[in-house]
């Protein structure tokens, strides 16, 4: 199978994906939460900077980095879960997923401690001064570094929630977990032209309406720009929301097909590799 063979494998499961949603509504909790505990832990770091002229500290952007963590890390691992029971053909709720979490408290802890540490870590590495060929060199470095943890801490998670295996245990199991990384790295190239083609489907007409609308009703300009830009953000955390949505199931689903391998009705197709 080709790269553009496996890329379009991520519109057959952004379809299985929704296949998992319209067989259980709850599963869509999680991705709806996301943004919004986002948002708290931003506003109330941005409260504490205001109370504190001083301003940030090195240690309060670590402790907002591992918060930030530390919750989208602990919700991701309710959905996992959740994805889990349906693939099972149960019934799942938000209160189940978030039960299995804190089940799990221990190791999310320690997952989002180390991925706070590698970010902070890469972070180093882009910030440092200079120019020319070394500063794109450390850009390059730190970038890889960032992917790379990104996607094999998304393997190691559901590995955390689904079976019994502690955090370091999942972490020493990345060997049978790198063999799936190509699946896993096709897919971020792959969902990045769906949620483009997606907001150009949507945006554009927005735009020839907005435009229209101006045009027929000047006076009404204003409100028609608001209007639009309002819709314009609505259109973007819907992706966003869709998206995390897709990610989070897809890399528990790839986690049972390929790794433990579960046989889950509609998923075997999906994955290049062989059962």
């Amino acid at each position: 199978m080709g790269f553009f063979d496996r890329l379009r494998n991520s519109w057959s499961l952004f379809k299985v994906a929704l296949n998992f949603l319209r067989r259980d509504k709850s599963l869509i909790a999680v991705p709806i939460l996301l943004p919004i505990v986002n948002l708290v832990v931003f506003l109330l770091a941005a409260l504490w900077v205001l109370a504190n002229f001083g301003g940030p500290s090195l240690p309060f952007f670590v402790v907002v980095i591992f918060v930030s963590y530390l919750a989208s890390t602990f919700l991701k691992a309710a959905h996992s879960w959740m994805v889990y029971e349906v693939a099972l053909g149960k019934n799942t709720t938000l209160a189940s997923g978030l039960r299995r979490a804190f089940q799990n408290a221990a190791d999310v802890l320690w997952f989002s401690l180390v991925m706070t540490v590698i970010s902070i870590i890469a972070g180093a590495i882009r910030g440092k001064g200079g120019r020319g060929g070394a500063s794109m060199l450390r850009g390059a470095t730190a970038g890889i570094i960032d992917f790379l943890t990104s996607v094999m801490g998304k393997l190691v998670l559901p590995a955390m929630i689904v079976t019994n295996k502690t955090f370091r245990e999942s972490v020493e199991d990345v060997r049978s977990l790198s063999k799936v990384l190509p699946e896993a790295i096709l897919l971020e190239a792959g969902l990045g032209p769906l949620e483009l083609a997606a907001f150009v489907v949507v945006f554009f007409p927005l735009l020839a309406l907005a435009i229209l609308s101006m045009t027929v009703l000047p006076m009404f300009a204003f409100w028609t720009m608001i209007t639009f830009v309002a819709l314009t953000f609505v259109l973007i955390i819907a992706l966003n929301i869709l998206k995390s949505f897709v990610e989070i199931t897809y890399y528990t689903l790839l986690y049972l097909a390929l790794v433990k391998k579960r046989k889950i009705k509609g998923v075997k197709d999906v994955f290049y590799l062989k059962f």
